[in-house]
């Protein structure tokens, strides 16, 4: 699966912490359209979930579409 640069990079900072929250999306997508976008790829993809305010990152399925799988 391809990621643009910044959702390498929102990746990325999911690794280090487990998990994102909606600033570190806002941080990265000034725009409004292109956040929701971003958090819901990312969570039909199955690779963040949200839990309380954090979106926690599944490392599994990262890995698998990272793989091509």
């Amino acid at each position: 699966m391809k990621f643009t640069s910044k959702q390498v990079e929102l990746l990325n900072i999911a690794k280090e912490k487990g998990f994102v929250t909606i600033e570190t999306f806002k941080c990265m997508f000034s725009s409004p359209i292109s956040r929701k976008a971003n958090i819901e790829r990312f969570v039909a993809l199955g690779v963040l979930t949200l839990k309380g305010e954090k979106y926690e990152l599944n490392k599994e399925k990262l890995a698998e579409l990272e793989n091509g799988k």
